[in-house]
């Protein structure tokens, strides 16, 4: 399924029947979730393979190595560049690749599409573990909130399109997929 079926099935869900809206909401921001996840990961497979004869199933076999798990730890590194808060500490070597240290105090690397995308990457799949896990009465999704996340994932999605072009963007990617396991420890 592509990532804009995905979008374009959460638009259609955000209105459930009478009775049946919170569940429709639900349903709608975790496709949004997953609409940027296969975003990132067909970008990905695209950028490396590309139009070679054996693409589309070396492209899915790939698609298939992304953890949700890396993608989050990558957007938290880049978000709270240079120093992680919340994430595990950056490995030097992956620093000296989001930093560009020309600069007296050295200043991320990060473009603004990367940001938004890494913003979204973040937001959507928090609100995807409480549209699928969290089942206390008080976590609803109102309709306005749900068509925020679901624009988030559709915004995140565009600016993944245009990074990738971007050696920062691919840096990303790479990180991703493989996060700072193959980075020389220092």
């Amino acid at each position: 399924m592509r990532w804009q079926d995905l979008i374009r099935e959460a638009r259609r869900r955000i209105t459930g029947p009478r009775g049946q809206a919170q569940i429709a909401r639900r349903r709608a921001v975790s496709d949004a979730y997953y609409a940027l996840f296969h975003c990132v990961t067909s970008t990905a497979s695209e950028r490396w393979i590309g139009d070679n004869p054996l693409g589309p199933p070396l492209a899915e076999r790939l698609e298939r190595w992304f953890q949700h798990g890396q993608l989050k730890k990558v957007a938290l590194w880049g978000l709270e560049h240079p120093q992680p808060r919340n994430s595990a500490p950056l490995k030097p070597a992956v620093l000296e690749l989001l930093t560009d240290s020309s600069t007296r105090p050295p200043t991320s690397l990060l473009t603004p599409d990367a940001r938004l995308a890494l913003q979204a990457i973040k937001d959507l799949q928090e609100a995807r573990h409480r549209a699928d896990y969290d089942r206390s009465p008080q976590v609803n999704f109102t309709h306005t909130e749900a068509a925020t996340l679901i624009e988030q994932a559709r915004d995140g999605c565009d600016a993944i399109r245009r990074m990738r072009r971007t050696a920062i963007g691919r840096v990303l990617l790479v990180l991703m997929l493989v996060g700072d396991q193959a980075a020389p420890a220092r």
